[in-house]
């Protein structure tokens, strides 16, 4: 998960917006996780 950070910060394209974007899609997928984990 980090290395996507990394790579997003190393191709100059992140900002803050996206970092709060990423961390929703973060999010998200533990949440997907979650619920594999329950069935």
């Amino acid at each position: 998960m980090s290395s996507l950070l990394i790579n997003s910060n190393h191709e100059g394209q992140i900002s803050e917006p996206d970092s709060a974007q990423i961390t929703n899609h973060m999010h998200e997928l533990r949440s997907q996780v979650q619920i594999s984990n329950r069935e």
